[in-house]
């Protein structure tokens, strides 16, 4: 599977915000629920795509339970890699936490 697959997914937009998006001036979604899945190539275009023009953008691999993320900016090589299964995002006032399962 290439892309971003939405497996399930749960909105809300009350009737204003949705005449406000149809009208292409302004408006708001909120999203309750989300489970999706985002494909190697796709994570890579977009580390692609958000990379400065004229640097090197960073390299995802994936494989079952592991993230490895590496770059290279001139002779410096600089590597990440996730050993930890799965990742839970949490969201409170404190800020956005990543928990590891």
């Amino acid at each position: 599977m290439d892309g971003i697959r939405i497996h399930d997914a749960a909105l809300e937009i009350s009737e204003e915000d949705l005449g406000e998006l149809v009208a292409k001036r302004s408006g708001a979604l909120a999203v309750t629920k989300l489970d999706f899945s985002l494909s190697p190539e796709t994570l890579n275009r977009l580390l692609k795509d958000l990379t400065p023009r004229g640097k090197p953008s960073p390299k995802a691999q994936l494989s079952e339970g592991r993230l490895q993320l590496s770059t290279q900016q001139g002779n410096r090589r600089m590597g990440l890699d996730l050993q930890v299964g799965s990742l839970r995002l949490e969201l409170s006032e404190a800020g956005i936490r990543l928990v590891s399962g």
